[in-house]
């Protein structure tokens, strides 16, 4: 017997604008490779913005380079608050699991009115 069942179903709310319909489970989890990756470079990364701190060595400008996508930006920041749990969460495939079996869902609903007004206030947390 499959303990999934017991699990509570999870529900992922928003307003987006777009006309509701039904989305595909979230595949943009990180990848362990990439999280231990992580776990390496946050406090690095942490540790040069110090002051005083020497130039990064090859290996953290590399990855650096290869991680500076926006997502990352915001992963870093959100590691900034949180870096206990932060990486762990990036990693988890939970919430792709629970939308696959049917234990959760997204619901989206379609605005009234639109709210361009606030943009400029998208990524700056």
């Amino acid at each position: 017997m499959d303990d999934s069942s017991a699990l509570p179903a999870a529900t992922l709310e928003g307003s987006t604008g777009v006309p509701a319909r039904r989305p595909r489970a979230p595949r943009n989890r990180l990848e362990p490779r990439n999280v231990e990756v992580r776990e390496w470079l946050f406090p690095e990364r942490k540790r040069l913005a110090e002051s005083g701190a020497g130039p990064g060595d090859g290996r953290y400008l590399t990855t650096s380079k290869n991680f500076r996508a926006p997502r990352f930006r915001a992963l870093y920041r959100q590691w900034l608050e949180d870096p206990t749990n932060t990486l762990w969460m990036a990693g988890s495939n939970t919430l792709g699991d629970a939308l696959d079996r049917d234990h959760g869902r997204v619901e989206c609903v379609e605005l009234s009115r639109q709210y361009l007004h606030l943009s400029p206030l998208v990524d700056v947390a």
